[in-house]
């Protein structure tokens, strides 16, 4: 009975997590909380964050427009919730939708699943909630990768900190696209090649690297740049090596995992190669554009940092001199360093890369190697604090005040972009407009409304006019107007818009004049009384 006993309090403490579990699972969730709250706040949305609800869920053969009745009072939810939000199920429609785009379709897949259980519930918000999950997920692969580089677990919490809450990287979460789980495949391909080096289950690795490699490449398709320059360190590993029954593997690997994007999606030869988007990234090959994205790319990373990418370019360069030219007798050879090349080396290349050939200087595109610009910086920590001390506690001490730095410097520099801020008060406006007026939206291209939906659905009712059709304001059932609000897309020039004003207040008795509320994104509003 004794013995029973102590078996089951050996069991308890085994299952017990320790104090470093603990901690992970508390900065998931502080993160995770952090991250609701930001999304509370969030009243506008870039188009391209909705055009990923109409990319899921529209049935509309155009899955980027809106297709009302013009010149009939409608109800806001009426012309966009079929555009928002799936009526059911349907993968074939996911898959046709992105056929005709440019994007690869798996993100959409689970965003239209996701949509489809929350439907109206959270609305709008849905989309940031998915992305919470991937970057939580991020979170323990950034600890994993760290542990597994330098065996520290101080340091992999560190890491994990930096990557929960540097101000950038929850923008990017905040931004309803397929990056953050972009992220995760690139975290899950570096992490499967770091442990790949010294593990010998070869069968079990080939199988994770077709599938990450399949499924990240049918998420993004510049998650096949990356998976690129992972591989050729990897193949580079087996050549030295001399495995070349396991190089027979790995190129069939590859081979298999590419008729299988191609198969389950046969529109991805298209989009590489002949569509819009394709084309264009071609196009990049031959301009000039490299000179000028790099240094934007490069503010991009300087974020993540802090603002400190200058001095952690210095310090790099600096260590390098000492450790290689001044400390000659010193010098180690790091055990880790094929580790290290597969976590730099692509990290660095696909910078470059996307510099070169993405079709607009957007930060978002390198969004996905964050977490590995935080990784290395980690690593560089640890050589740093390695010459100064061996002292484990110092250590963790000095990794404490520079991640403390760097948050304090990003919090007070970032300006949140993603949030929108300025759509909270034309929100505010709508509200106080929309009670007893009729909203009026004259258009030329009509998916420049999306970014003004918060506010239409303030309004008891609206009417959307072409521009080619105005004709449609002045009949019957168009007059006799004391006050109304005029939304004008930017397509419509600013002299039209006088026009068009004019001629209503001049049509309406009741109306004296106009004046202008706001503009943003594509619209700008005016208020007739």
């Amino acid at each position: 009975m004794e013995n029973k006993d102590k078996l089951l309090k050996n069991k308890l403490k085994f299952n017990r997590p320790d104090k470093y579990q603990v901690l992970i699972i508390s900065i998931m969730l502080l993160s995770a909380i952090l991250l609701i709250y930001l999304t509370g706040i969030k009243e506008g949305m870039h188009l391209d964050e909705y055009l990923t609800y109409g990319l899921a869920n529209s049935e509309s053969e155009n899955n980027n427009k809106i297709t009302p009745e013009y010149g009939v009072r409608l109800a806001a939810t009426d012309v966009f919730d079929t555009f928002f939000y799936p009526d059911g199920f349907s993968v074939s429609n996911v898959w046709e939708n992105q056929a005709n785009n440019v994007h690869p379709p798996l993100y959409y897949l689970i965003f239209h699943i996701f949509t489809l259980v929350t439907h109206h519930f959270l609305a709008l918000k849905t989309g940031i909630l998915l992305n919470i999950f991937f970057h939580v997920i991020n979170i323990a692969l950034v600890r994993l990768i760290i542990k597994e580089l330098l065996h520290n677990e101080c340091y992999a919490l560190f890491g994990a900190l930096l990557y929960a809450f540097t101000p950038v990287i929850l923008g990017n979460v905040l931004f309803i696209r397929m990056y953050m789980l972009m992220s995760t495949y690139v975290l899950g391909l570096t992490l499967l090649f770091i442990r790949g080096l010294n593990k010998s289950d070869k069968k079990s690795f080939y199988i994770k690297l077709g599938l990450i490699s399949v499924f990240g490449t049918l998420t993004h398709y510049y998650f096949l740049i990356y998976l690129f320059y992972c591989c050729v360190i990897w193949g580079i590993n087996i050549l030295i090596k001399r495995r070349w029954k396991e190089l027979v593997v790995f190129v069939g690997t590859m081979t298999v995992a590419g008729i299988a994007c191609v198969a389950v999606f046969p529109a991805i030869l298209k989009q590489l190669f002949t569509g819009a988007a394709g084309e264009r990234t071609i196009k990049n090959l031959f301009s000039s554009a490299f000179l000028g994205n790099i240094g934007k790319f490069s503010n991009a990373i300087d974020n993540v940092y802090g603002g400190f990418l200058p001095a952690i370019i210095i310090t790099f360069i600096l260590l390098l001199v000492f450790r290689y030219v001044i400390w000659k007798g010193s010098e180690k050879k790091s055990e880790n360093i094929a580790k290290w090349m597969i976590l730099i080396i692509p990290c660095i290349l696909y910078f470059l890369t996307i510099t070169w050939l993405a079709i607009m200087a957007a930060a978002r595109y390198i969004s996905p190697i964050y977490p590995i610009c935080i990784i290395l910086l980690m690593g560089l920590f640890d050589s740093l604090a390695s010459y100064m001390t061996t002292n484990d506690k110092a250590k963790c001490i000095a990794g404490l005040i520079l991640i403390s730095i760097l948050l304090n410097s990003s919090w007070k520099t970032y300006t949140w972009t993603e949030l929108y801020l300025e759509a909270e008060d034309c929100v505010k406006t709508a509200r106080k407009y929309g009670v007893n007026n009729e909203c009026i939206y004259v258009l030329n291209v009509s998916w420049h409304s999306f970014p003004t939906y918060q506010e239409f659905i303030q309004y008891q009712n609206m009417t959307f006019i072409r521009d080619n059709n105005l004709d449609l304001l002045f009949n019957e059932n168009y007059t006799g107007y004391d006050h109304v609000v005029m939304y004008f897309d930017t397509y419509v020039d600013d002299e039209e818009v006088d026009r068009i004003l004019t001629e209503m207040v001049n049509a309406n008795p009741g109306l004296n004049g106009y004046e202008k509320l706001h503009e943003y994104m594509y619209n700008t509003a005016y208020y007739l009384d």
